[in-house]
């Protein structure tokens, strides 16, 4: 809602009419949602306790009595709460400061009821709520500010942190540090709050996981419940021939992606290709993109017979892009099979450099010695750690091959570039184009160079996957 009465001056209304057909659109709104839900909590982040001094928000009290009216109007509705989320609470940071905002909102006489209509509405309805965002260098100040917002709220405490507790957490140059501070303060939010940690230090999360179990269709699901669901090029593409994994004791269906030019694209993956602008596009590429592009797990099963092509064939791949101001992208994460060679090579490149860090297998050298076979399942996992891949892990079957003389580190291609800041400000990286399957997905040249062979079980999880929970693992 905009609920600055100088946005409708040219419409030759009084700040008295804007008011009362604010208030009277409020009210409407909250009924339409008492209706259906007559216990409703409806929390807004500007309340009553907000600061309207700039003209910004001067309607922002007749929006509240509107809701507050519909409240009061009928004793159905008696459970029904209006919560101040009071904005203004994240950068809250102290004991006293809690206090004086608490009393903003609700103690009588604050200056939430100076700003209502509806006082004894606001009295036996209306609640205080604080959000905390957590201070990057002091532990200490984070718990004050737990314990204070806990003390102080009426309702609800809830932390931003967009997908962590740092933005520094995004840089690489800063490898390990600050995911560590980021286990230590949710230690400390579960020892203040007593609730248990939902996962254990080093924790870790699928972000993108696609089984293909369906066997027929066009699309795969996105087991991870961030909804990254994939669309075949095509609907004969499945197979009952499927890797035997440990970790999937009930695989019955898989992609064959061989004689033709077939791939999964991964719908939204791709930072231009969700939401619309308003919405919060960069919260909900930012996993991979950004947070976990140097800190992350890939695994993935591939069937191949060994036989050399002229041409690259990629497993994955997602390559460049243009940014806002239409520029060229470097972004690229990729695995692929070299023209003419028997190689297995994943590489990955920030969004405003020339490097690419990289990790290989030597799959030749791989069958030579009997740790693969050309012509039936292997899994792949890799562990993405910093921006140096000599500090990377490469799986094979489930068992550490990073040290073989035919693994390890590509020589050359040490470092990704491209990553972390340009011209002296953090930049965002994110896959400006969708994720493709079976193939390439490149700027400009469209989806190129598929994949001769068959693809099962595709994950990819934000965080460091232990040993004993990758899908090969025994």
């Amino acid at each position: 809602a905009n609920l600055a009465s100088s946005s409708y001056r040219d419409k030759d209304k009084s700040f008295a009419e804007c008011k009362k057909q604010v208030k009277l659109r409020a009210r409407q709104m909250m009924t339409a949602m008492l209706t259906e839900f007559p216990d409703i909590k409806v929390m807004t982040s500007f309340g009553l306790g907000a600061g309207t001094g700039s003209g910004d928000l001067d309607l922002l009290p007749a929006f509240c009595d509107g809701l507050l009216e519909a409240v009061a109007s009928d004793q159905a509705y008696a459970r029904a709460q209006v919560i101040d989320g009071y904005e203004e609470g994240y950068y809250i940071a102290t004991v006293k400061g809690y206090r004086r905002a608490y009393d903003r909102m609700r103690r009588p006489g604050g200056i939430a009821y100076q700003r209502s209509e509806q006082d004894q509405a606001w009295a036996d309805h209306g609640a205080a709520a604080f959000g905390v965002y957590p201070d990057e260098n002091r532990l200490d100040a984070f718990k004050t500010q737990i314990v204070s917002a806990m003390t102080h709220t009426d309702a609800y405490v809830w932390l931003f942190t967009n997908g962590s507790f740092f933005h520094a957490n995004n840089i690489p140059s800063l490898p390990g540090r600050h995911a560590k501070e980021t286990d230590r303060y949710i230690q400390c939010l579960a020892e203040v709050t007593g609730l248990p940690r939902a996962t254990p230090p080093g924790r870790y999360r699928a972000i993108g996981h696609w089984r293909m179990e369906e066997g027929r269709g066009t699309s795969t699901a996105d087991l991870s419940g961030l909804g990254f669901n994939g669309t075949l090029s095509a609907a004969g593409l499945w197979t009952r021939d499927t890797p035997t994994l440990p970790k999937v004791p009930n695989n019955r269906s898989a992609l064959d992606l061989r004689g033709g030019s077939q791939y999964v694209n991964i719908d939204g993956f791709g930072y231009y290709s969700r939401s619309p602008e308003g919405d919060n596009r960069d919260m909900t590429t930012s996993h991979l993109g950004n947070l976990y592009f140097t800190d992350h797990t890939l695994e993935f099963s591939f069937w191949w017979d060994g036989q050399k092509s002229p041409e690259p064939q990629y497993l994955y791949g997602a390559d460049g892009g243009k940014d806002k101001t239409g520029h060229a992208n470097t972004f690229a994460y990729c695995g692929r099979i070299p023209a003419g060679k028997r190689k297995l090579i994943h590489w990955q490149r920030g969004d405003y450099g020339d490097e690419y860090g990289t990790i290989q297998i030597d799959l030749a050298k791989a069958h030579a010695v009997g740790a693969y076979r050309f012509g039936q399942w292997a899994n792949v996992g890799i562990k993405i750690k910093t921006i140096d891949s000599r500090k990377w892990r490469v799986f094979l079957n489930g068992m550490d091959v990073t040290a073989e003389p035919w693994a390890g580190v590509y020589k050359g291609h040490e470092t990704i570039g491209g990553y972390g800041f340009m011209d002296g400000k953090q930049r965002l990286h994110a896959f400006l184009i969708d994720l493709v399957l079976g193939a390439r997905n490149a700027d400009e040249l469209g989806i190129t160079d598929p994949f001769n062979g068959m693809l099962d079980e595709f994950r990819i999880t934000a965080g460091q996957v232990p040993v004993k929970d990758l899908l090969s693992a025994e």
